[in-house]
């Protein structure tokens, strides 16, 4: 399957426009971002399948994000309410970390929920297991965003 090389910011930038298509104006292509930002929301586990992340999230914020995870630690989610668009990437490529940092980045942004604490607490801490499956460290986020100015794109 071709994989294509896609800077964060355009990842996010896509998902902003996946979050709120009214930005791109009245179009088919805001249309069919609606239509599919609709479906994502409607079906989470369509998206990621039952216990994961994306379909989890999308859950406790009932339509609120759209999230999806991709190849080689990448996460992305969008808030319909804010039109926020976030592009996480793990540097090693391992997805183990991208939802503890996808939880702080929606905290610190003020997006989070209390109502979603319950159902999201298990994805705060990662924790890392040995071949006997015991806890031998825990993966916690430790960053505080920089507030920039936005570029035009």
């Amino acid at each position: 399957m071709p994989v294509h090389r896609l800077p964060l910011k355009n990842a996010a930038l896509g998902y902003a426009r996946l979050a709120n298509p009214a930005s791109i104006g009245n179009s088919p292509e805001a249309m069919a971002l609606e239509q599919i930002a609709e479906a994502m929301t409607a079906h989470p586990e369509m998206i990621a399948g039952e216990e994961r992340f994306d379909t989890d999230v999308m859950r406790a914020f009932e339509g609120r994000i759209v999230a999806k995870a991709g190849a080689e630690g990448v996460q992305c989610l969008g808030d319909r309410e804010s039109g926020f668009g976030i592009a996480i990437k793990a540097e090693d490529g391992n997805g183990r970390a991208v939802s503890v940092a996808a939880i702080r980045v929606l905290k610190q942004l003020g997006i989070w929920i209390e109502k979603a604490e319950a159902d999201l607490q298990k994805y705060e801490i990662a924790p890392v297991l040995n071949m006997r499956k015991e806890e031998i460290g825990r993966i916690t986020a430790d960053f505080t965003l920089e507030s920039k100015q936005a570029s035009s794109l």
